[in-house]
């Protein structure tokens, strides 16, 4: 139960939605009504289970208030403090709260004008509930105009979570210039240093890693029955290896009936979306690697599907590549990204960027499919 209702408890309480919650009242008034006719040991059930849901409830929010307050005790009152959904996700999986001496970071450009906002909540919840801290969220906001009329909203949308952003980049969005930005923020909010790992994700990349392992840490992932190791291990044990990049593969998701549907606040976008099927491989025939995750000291291509100096990273055995272990769950695939597609294939043709061609494919599967990728 508490896996489906995930980061909804502390928004939405334990029932859900007043549909949920108006027939648990109704229940709850049959049972203690003596109009009705209910056999003693029913009643008796059911004012047992009542009974047992409440202390439920009490005992998980004591253990909330006490992690926050112990939290708030460690970190001081100037200091961000960690959402409380991950206090509450690991100790209902009974883990500890992971300390680490590396500093993890989550870079992403995000896209104020066709960007979705609900989609960035879900992200931000993501990514909190890994254990990444709200100050190292380095968030990049593109526009094509300085006076893009979301741009307000979607800064104030982040600062809600703490999050403060670290550059609006103005300017036609086109993959060269994407790495320059990404690497002119790191330059400057982050030491290059293997204790500091970054997470490059667009808004749409929901990085998961997977244990190799049962004895290795990991949450279950909201609305899902995948698990999550936290990356603060998962780099430490890289560092341990003498790796400095972690590279997986796309796994795109897709609504259930492979149509494209809109972000909603709830339930999870993992149920929203819970069909994979491989629209990079066999729609647009891009490339199905990805970078996950990369030490400071390193920076990866454009694309970020390679790094950098990617032939001699993988000589000196320094890429740890594992496509079982190491997944990007993609969330491309929803009601508005048509109107986003046509606006890159328009932009890039005009620079000579030769990945227009990937955009149109996708386009014409729709076109040629009812407005659905899945064949």
């Amino acid at each position: 139960f508490f896996q489906v209702a995930g980061t909804n408890i502390l928004a939405e309480g334990l029932i859900g939605t007043r549909r949920n919650s108006s027939a648990v009242l109704t229940i709850v008034m049959r049972i203690f009504s003596p109009s009705v006719r209910f056999s003693r040991r029913f009643r008796c059930t059911g004012i047992f289970s009542i009974i047992m849901a409440m202390s439920l409830v009490f005992l998980y929010g004591g253990e909330y208030a006490f992690l926050a307050r112990r939290q708030h005790d460690k970190a001081g009152s100037d200091e961000p403090k960690l959402p409380p959904t991950r206090y509450l996700l690991q100790r209902i999986i009974g883990k500890e709260i992971v300390h680490s001496s590396l500093n993890v970071y989550v870079l992403c450009v995000f896209s104020v004008e066709y960007e979705s906002l609900v989609l960035f909540e879900h992200f931000v919840e993501y990514y909190s509930a890994l254990g990444v801290a709200p100050e190292r969220f380095l968030m990049i906001l593109h526009s094509t105009t300085h006076l893009s009329p979301n741009l307000d909203k979607v800064i104030e949308a982040m600062r809600r979570h703490g999050i403060e952003p670290k550059l609006h980049w103005v300017g036609v969005y086109l993959p060269s210039s994407k790495v320059e930005v990404q690497s002119a923020v790191l330059d400057k909010h982050v030491s290059k240093s293997s204790q500091s790992w970054i997470i490059t994700a667009d808004a749409d990349e929901f990085h998961i890693f997977k244990p190799s392992s049962p004895d290795q840490d990991a949450v279950l992932i909201p609305g899902s029955f995948e698990k999550s190791r936290f990356p603060a291990e998962v780099f430490d044990e890289a560092n341990r290896n003498g790796k400095v990049a972690i590279l997986g593969e796309f796994s795109d998701r897709v609504s259930k009936n492979c149509t494209l549907d809109i972000v909603s606040p709830t339930p999870s976008i993992w149920q929203q979306f819970p069909r994979r099927f491989p629209v990079t491989e066999n729609v647009t025939l891009g490339c199905t690697d990805k970078v996950l995750a990369y030490n400071a000291a390193q920076r990866a291509s454009i694309g970020h599907h390679y790094m950098q100096n990617h032939a001699d990273l993988e000589k000196a055995k320094a890429l740890w590549h594992d496509d079982e272990l190491f997944e990007v769950a993609h969330f491309k695939w929803t009601r508005d990204v048509g109107e986003r597609l046509r606006r890159r294939i328009g932009d890039w043709q005009q620079n000579n960027v030769p990945w227009w061609i990937e955009s149109q494919r996708v386009l014409e599967r729709l076109a040629n499919k009812n407005r659905t990728l899945c064949t």
